[in-house]
């Protein structure tokens, strides 16, 4: 089914709204875990009375409430069947691997960067911020990242955003909107500017080459990554730092490279819309201002932590 620019809006809205409000959905985990508990408790397993940890209630009412609200957004958006607008095929055989290390040099390079130019105390902050403090919160964020948020991303942003804002005002411009969009809503600049690269990378190959299968499971694979490196990091307490502007300095460089190779590979199609329809609504309006909103609030509650 094709979409509309402005129908477009109001689904990637929606599911902003859906991962914000993640702990509403979070009172579902936590009312199902009760009743898990109530059946142990009758069945003489654990004491009567025994109450959840906070631990544990935080991770049910934040990191499962998002794999709950990613499962409740899914279904919404399998309306609009999807899979038969963008069939899942892989494209080139010969793309696939270029695209993962392209995908996956300029994530690594990013956070190299990152490292180098930002102090390690908000750094810190923000893995405090990103990452579950429960083994049962890592498995919800291994759920929803890895297998969830690849599938439902790829279909709203490179799939019916990208497509829809092509048609609207040409391929330029759908790269660098849904990029920014897609940027915006990682909330943290950091992470915004990692997917803001991540979002521009999978645009030029959708318009490139016309197939998301590659795309849901390299998004996937760099998820693995994020992963992996924020457990070690938070529950191991291992964290690999740049020790050397000559390092950062050359990752840097590194990462610019990465894009210009991404540009030279995949060109955007030769294409401008005979008559420009509208991609501005109220939807978009908010979903921008609010994510704005939300990005200050992170970056100020660390200077008032």
């Amino acid at each position: 089914m094709e979409l509309k620019p402005l129908l477009a809006n109001r689904l990637v809205f929606l599911y902003y709204i859906i991962t914000l409000f993640a702990p509403v959905f979070g009172l579902i985990a936590v009312f199902f875990t009760a009743i898990y508990y109530g059946i142990l408790e009758g069945m003489e397993i654990i004491p009567e009375n025994t109450e959840l940890p906070e631990p544990v209630l935080e991770s049910l009412v934040f990191d499962w409430g998002l794999v709950v609200g990613s499962l409740a957004f899914l279904l919404i958006l399998s309306r609009y069947r999807p899979f038969k607008t963008f069939p899942l095929k892989m494209g080139p055989k010969s793309d696939f691997l270029p695209l993962l290390l392209l995908a996956s040099a300029y994530t690594f390079t990013l956070s190299v960067v990152t490292e180098w130019l930002l102090p390690s105390s908000y750094l810190e902050f923000v893995d405090k911020m990103n990452y579950p403090q429960t083994k049962i919160g890592w498995i919800a964020l291994a759920i929803d990242a890895v297998f969830l948020a690849p599938m439902i991303e790829e279909v709203l942003f490179r799939g019916f955003l990208l497509s829809a804002y092509t048609k609207a005002r040409g391929p330029r411009f759908a790269l660098y909107a849904q990029a920014a969009i897609f940027g915006l809503i990682h909330i943290e600049p950091s992470t915004a500017l990692a997917a803001f690269g991540f979002a521009w990378i999978a645009g030029r190959y959708m318009l490139a080459r016309g197939t998301l299968l590659p795309l849901i499971l390299i998004h996937a694979l760099n998820n693995v990554w994020y992963v992996m490196n924020g457990y070690f990091e938070t529950i191991h307490g291992t964290n690999v730092t740049v020790t050397s502007d000559l390092w950062g300095a050359l990752s840097l460089a590194l990462m610019v490279a990465t894009l210009w190779l991404v540009h030279r590979r995949y060109p955007l199609p030769e294409f401008r819309p005979s008559a420009p329809g509208p991609v501005w609504s109220a939807s978009l309006v908010l979903t921008v201002a609010l994510s704005i909103l939300i990005m200050a609030l992170s970056v100020s509650s660390y200077f008032f932590e």
